[in-house]
């Protein structure tokens, strides 16, 4: 009987002829008061939004072509049938949303063919403002309807009655007793029970998740942007039916706004976030305003999250997030994890900026929705906004130190890798030469080596290390001397002890074990003596070189060279950088190589330090103080060898100059020149020289 009384009224309302709308009219009272249990006040809203909606069908001239609608003439809502359609519009919607206040069942709610959804195809065909916003306004009814059901309820809806030539809503008298009523509704549509909990959660949930739908299919709807007539009904579309993608835009950010200003349920805003995200409205999204936003980025997406931040001048928060993320427990890689820095720095630098324009934000949650009101305070030079602007330059400064420590862990990450590799294929090929399956107590010794190493890797490349957990957890153990003094000058580490220690043993890394000579072999021993308690060597036997000997220089003096200069380019004009030491030992491997009767180029070693940066001034009074530590140590050749490095230098020094003088570019070394020789520890060196 529902059935059929409905198929009825749905012809009727798209009947034309003369006085059926008359007669309907009289039939919907007479049903209405005398069939309550089928015909509710429900259906009654629902026949009047369908005899609206045909009636602005046919004003609005809207032809239905494939689906799809669209307005043959563009009304002004300044004129009479303008405000027509403008209270029609109003009126249909007002109708449709309290149909919805009726709805009972999930069924009404959920999926494409129930009541909800049929009632936005149709509010969403007109492509009106008042209709879109409408849309939003019905789900959210329709939601709050099932929101306010309990186990026992009663429909004290309103009918309606022909009075005055018009519908107008009023309670029905004829009911015999509620309860007759509620038996009837629970026996038609309840199957006797109440909608339990999970019903209601289904059709809320449905209500808001068609309400997200519907925001985003406006993105494929066909609605004018040009020539549109505005009106506090909304807006018809343009006459030359124009696509406008700004103009989609705008309308799903009203609604979003509409949605938002009007619900605070949590529910809601998930399902809008999440139909925003999935297809891919980001613009939308991003845009909005809430604490509910913040913590659904949080939880989906950190980069999103970032960008919220940084879209809404949250730069503290923003910073801090890339901070947090950069120093993850997570298995993250060291690429990732820079990107994250940067990210960080940057969201820093923007932050003290926006601090020092005197505008403190002031961030809070307030209204029905948890929207985010930022405020800002007067300009002025409190201490509290010097104290904010500190913290995050100390906060800054702290990332780009991370930043260098990880080009550190780069580095170690690289020297540990290739180290890794090659005692992994030693470790092979010994295993393979013993034809056993089973591991001798060498072969075990060297897997759990292994194993370590393989596990140290890992962390170097998925994890940022401290700088104290990357010093003594990897570049101890594996001797990686290099970028020990890196750290240690990163870190401030004054001891001279320990940084002589790594240089030396730096240094004498690429020094062969072997010599043919008498001479060559004393030097050996005495530099890698165990015994030595001064001027000590850490001796690694992994990188002793085996291949060459002592006297074969040309197959690791350059490389030695290079990595002492590319080293000493880092660390110049700092305290892990011992100038004095480091000339002290090339030195006397070079004497030594001579004594050796080994033929070297004259000023190898002086360019090695002019090639890091070092003035000729700095390096001839490192020379100046060499001579006279060798004065009471070494034996006359080698001090000749020192008078004749310096004179060397002396000579570059003035060559250079006069180079420079003849292109009229001699300024600054000419300058550099003449103070040296006119100081008084320059006239002694002479002297000596003599």
């Amino acid at each position: 009987v529902k059935k059929m009384l409905n198929a009825l009224i749905h012809n009727a309302c798209k009947s034309e002829k003369h006085g059926v709308a008359a007669a309907m009219n009289n039939a919907i009272n007479v049903m209405t008061e005398q069939c309550y249990h089928y015909f509710s006040a429900g259906d009654w809203y629902t026949y009047m939004a369908a005899r609206k909606i045909e009636t602005l069908r046919s004003k609005t001239n809207l032809v239905a072509s494939g689906g799809s609608y669209f307005h043959a003439t563009a009304f002004n809502v300044r004129d009479s049938i303008g405000k027509e359609v403008e209270q029609l519009a109003t009126e249909c919607v007002e109708f449709v949303i309290q149909s919805a206040k009726h709805w009972n069942i999930a069924e009404h709610v959920v999926g494409v063919h129930s009541e909800l959804f049929k009632a936005c195809a149709e509010l969403m065909s007109f492509r009106f403002e008042v209709m879109f916003l409408g849309v939003v306004d019905l789900c959210l009814a329709a939601a709050s309807s099932f929101l306010q059901l309990s186990r026992k309820r009663f429909d004290g809806g309103l009918a309606g009655s022909r009075a005055s030539g018009g519908m107008v809503p009023y309670s029905p008298h004829a009911l015999a007793s509620a309860s007759t009523a509620d038996k009837w509704d629970l026996g038609l549509y309840h199957g006797g029970s109440a909608m339990n909990d999970c019903d209601v959660k289904r059709a809320v949930d449905a209500c808001y998740t068609c309400l997200a739908e519907q925001i985003v299919h406006v993105r494929s709807l066909n609605v004018g942007g040009h020539e549109e007539v505005k009106g506090s009904a909304g807006d018809l579309m343009d006459s030359d039916h124009s696509y406008s993608s700004e103009n989609n835009t705008r309308i799903m950010s009203d609604m979003i706004q509409r949605a938002l200003s009007s619900c605070s349920e949590q529910a809601m805003h998930i399902a809008l976030y999440t139909i925003l995200l999935d297809r891919n409205e980001l613009e939308l999204l991003l845009a909005i305003r809430s604490a509910h936003l913040e913590k659904f980025l949080l939880e989906r997406s950190t980069s999103l999250l970032y960008s919220y931040y940084e879209q809404h001048s949250e730069y503290i928060k923003a910073s801090n997030l890339m901070s947090i993320m950069a120093r993850s427990d997570e298995d993250t890689d060291i690429e990732t994890r820079v990107d994250y820095l940067n990210k960080a720095i940057s969201s820093a630098q923007r932050a003290i900026a926006f601090l020092q324009t005197n505008r403190t934000p002031v961030s809070r949650y307030a209204g029905n929705n948890n929207s985010l009101i930022v405020q800002y305070s007067k300009p002025d030079a409190s201490d509290k906004l010097l104290s904010s602007t500190q913290l995050v330059v100390e906060n800054m400064n702290e990332l780009k130190d991370l930043l260098d420590i990880i080009v550190y862990q780069r580095m170690a990450e690289s020297y540990l890798t290739s180290d890794y590799n090659d005692l992994c294929q030693r470790f092979q090929q010994s295993v393979d030469s013993t034809g056993s399956s089973l591991l001798n107590t060498a072969d075990v010794r060297v897997k759990e080596n292994l194993d370590i190493m393989e596990r140290n890797v890992h962390r170097l490349r998925f994890k940022l290390l401290g700088i104290t957990e990357l010093y003594h957890d990897i570049c101890g153990p594996y001797k990686l001397w290099d970028v020990s003094l890196l750290l240690l000058n990163a870190s401030k580490t004054g001891d001279h002890d320990l940084v002589a220690k790594l240089w030396r043993s730096l240094i004498y890394r690429y020094v062969p074990i072997r010599s043919s000579s008498g001479e060559g072999q004393q030097f050996l021993r005495s530099k890698r003596s165990r015994d030595r308690s001064v001027n000590a060597i850490e001796v690694y036997e992994r990188y002793n070189s085996t291949a060459a000997c002592f006297e074969e220089a040309s197959l690791w003096l350059p490389a030695m060279f290079k990595a002492v200069s590319t080293l000493g380019e880092a660390l110049l004009g700092s305290v892990s950088f011992p100038g004095i030491i480091v000339l002290d030992e090339l030195e006397d491997i070079v004497t030594t190589l001579r004594a050796c009767q080994v033929s070297l180029n004259r000023g190898l070693l002086t360019d090695c330090f002019l090639d890091m940066g070092m003035s000729f001034g700095g390096l001839l009074e490192l020379y100046i103080d060499l001579f006279d530590l060798w004065s009471a140590k070494k034996s006359p050749d080698k001090q000749l060898q020192i008078l004749s490095s310096a004179s060397i230098l002396l000579l570059q020094w003035t060559d250079i100059t006069m180079q420079r003088s003849s292109i009229g570019d001699s300024a600054t070394f000419g300058r550099e020149l003449m103070v040296a020789i006119r100081s008084g520890r320059m006239r002694g060196w002479i002297e000596k020289l003599r």
